[in-house]
């Protein structure tokens, strides 16, 4: 780590971030938290990681993109929050495994059968071809092209409106576009 930012600079590169890192930034933190993480928000578990990082606990160096430091700094807490409990759990005679899982392969899925295999591959790529194809026949629509980009990226409508700065008749409109264009290639119908 040849050069470490200051707070200043830290502070300054997370408020220059744009709607698409913070809501990537902020969708991680929802993920992140919704375990046995001790953070009640996701928003608790972001605050957290740039609180560590404007007091000090936490340096960012400059030659990992922020993005990458934020989001690894709060898996890092919530690793250490989740081993914390389960220590202390464990100081206290309770025994995850034994409480947990009646067996152990209870969590275990069935392995894959080649035929399942082939068939997820197959709808995989009929998904990723119906992908880009929609991908390249709305690119003079700018709205339509943006709430794909939130389909792809696994965002709620009200995220994907927010990050691209659409309004919701305006978004309605777009989404219904991309479900016609998604749905004729699939050969279904837009439901």
């Amino acid at each position: 780590m040849e050069h470490e930012a200051t707070v200043e600079q830290f502070r300054d590169a997370f408020a220059a971030l744009n709607k698409m890192e913070r809501v990537g930034l902020a969708q991680l933190a929802g993920r992140l938290a919704s375990g046995a993480s001790g953070f009640s928000s996701g928003e608790d578990l972001l605050s957290e990681a740039v609180i560590r990082t404007l007091n000090g606990r936490r340096v960012w160096p400059m030659d990992v993109p922020l993005e990458t430091f934020v989001a690894n700094a709060m898996r890092s807490i919530v690793y250490a929050e989740r081993a914390s409990k389960e220590m202390s759990a464990r100081d206290c005679g309770f025994d995850f495994d034994a409480r947990l899982s009646p067996s152990p392969d209870a969590w275990q899925a069935a392995p894959e059968t080649p035929e399942e295999a082939a068939m997820r591959r197959e709808r995989h790529e009929m998904g990723a071809q119906a992908f880009e194809r929609a991908r390249q026949t709305l690119r003079a629509d700018a709205e339509a092209l943006n709430v794909l980009e939130g389909m792809a990226a696994d965002m709620t409508a009200e995220e994907t409106r927010e990050a691209f700065g659409i309004d919701l008749r305006a978004y309605r409109a777009a989404r219904e576009r991309v479900r016609i264009r998604l749905a004729s290639w699939s050969g279904g119908r837009p439901q």
